[in-house]
């Protein structure tokens, strides 16, 4: 079958308004899946703003779904890095803005200067439990702790509860349209819950702390199996971030 590629701008547009997009960084959409970008950082010197600019050569990865109909459902098959998902019925901004979230999610653990934190809230030994146990408590202070010089967190849904719960917790106003949503502040510290993570582990970092780079334009063609929506992306890390793994 000859392929006719279809080349969406609505449907990134309408992806851009459920996923990580400037949430947690700063997007640059591109319009080729390879090529150079020009970023520019600041810093303060003494008294003085210091910009920097930093040119950066990208390749963009592809992430591919298809879609097929069977016995009347619309059947969606995702490509990730930990093997296929099939979701039914499901609309293809929605599945591609979900698996745009587990794919940073994945990449943040791969981050190379990432500082680990780890801190022992359900496997605490017998001595720690008879002297003095950590509570939720305890780990709302070890986040404050951790989040230091941090402007952002990302907390795995089986730990939302101990944060929603907090005292400490200044609760969001605003209407959450993202997946991965806005619960409120910590000090100076931006909440968000990730609904699709039960891993236990938080993730601090900082506006700069990565670079997002996607393409402007969805490629759409009809393959043998269905059609198929290719999204291009990529995340470079700029600066370490910080994880704390509850245990």
């Amino acid at each position: 079958m000859e392929q006719t590629s279809i080349f969406d701008e609505t449907l990134v547009s309408r992806i851009s308004n459920m996923t990580i997009f400037d949430q947690f960084a700063q997007t640059i959409f591109v319009e080729h899946n390879t090529g150079m970008i020009e970023v520019e950082s600041s810093y303060r010197e003494s008294n003085t703003i210091k910009f920097i600019r930093t040119e950066i050569s990208y390749n963009l990865k592809n992430h591919r779904i298809l879609s097929k109909h069977l016995h009347k459902s619309n059947i969606l098959i995702s490509d990730l890095m930990d093997g296929s998902t099939i979701s039914v019925d499901k609309s293809i901004c929605r599945c591609v803005s979900s698996d745009l979230n587990k794919l940073f999610i994945q990449e943040l653990t791969r981050f190379q200067k990432t500082e680990e934190h780890t801190f022992k809230l359900y496997n605490q030994n017998f001595i720690r439990r008879f002297l003095k146990p950590h509570t939720e408590s305890d780990l709302i202070e070890k986040f404050i702790e951790v989040s230091n010089g941090m402007s952002w967190a990302i907390i795995p849904y089986n730990l939302s509860n101990i944060f929603y719960k907090s005292n400490k917790l200044e609760l969001s106003q605003e209407e959450n349209q993202k997946i991965i949503y806005h619960l409120g502040k910590i000090q100076d510290i931006h909440l968000y819950i990730n609904p699709d993570d039960t891993s236990g582990r938080i993730f601090f970092g900082n506006f700069n702390s990565l670079i997002i780079l996607a393409n402007k334009y969805m490629n759409i063609f009809e393959t043998t199996h269905g059609m198929s929506y290719n999204f291009e992306y990529l995340f470079i890390e700029q600066s370490p971030i910080k994880s704390l793994q509850v245990i």
